[in-house]
């Protein structure tokens, strides 16, 4: 086995890969050779309101999920999403998560945040569920 085949398989396979979904995270995974992205374990996804609140959202998060589906050896994938006021796009994520029927333990954070000032954004968590092939927990 070459350094290099030891090396990539520790990258993919030891990290936490942080990305913003929807249109990142799926044009990330489809750049990545098949058997790399089966390696991830460890995944954080940022959800920010404006990308919720787009009129494509839904074109985007489905390719977030078939992205998810193609990541075979994933353990844990944290959720964070922006806080809006529009609630049934929030069942619609965990939901959707719900039923990819995976291995993945998934959680998702309800997060608002405030400006302190111009330089300075705070988050707090807003609602947390953890959604896996069993159950979703409120």
């Amino acid at each position: 086995m070459s350094s290099y085949t030891e090396a990539i398989d520790l990258l993919y396979t030891e990290k936490t890969f942080i990305l913003e979904s929807t249109f990142q995270f799926p044009t990330w995974a489809h750049s990545i050779p098949e058997r790399h992205l089966g390696l991830i374990k460890s995944l954080v996804l940022y959800l920010p309101v404006y990308e919720i609140e787009n009129s494509r959202y839904a074109e985007y998060w489905q390719s977030t999920l078939k992205a998810l589906q193609r990541m075979t050896h994933l353990e844990r994938c944290r959720v964070i999403a922006g806080e809006t006021y529009k609630t049934d796009k929030f069942a619609t994520i965990v939901e959707s998560l719900k039923a990819l029927q995976s291995k993945t333990v998934f959680e998702v954070d309800f997060v608002n945040h405030y400006c302190e000032n111009e330089s300075t954004r705070v988050y707090y968590l807003h609602k947390k569920l953890v959604v896996n092939e069993l159950e979703c927990l409120v």
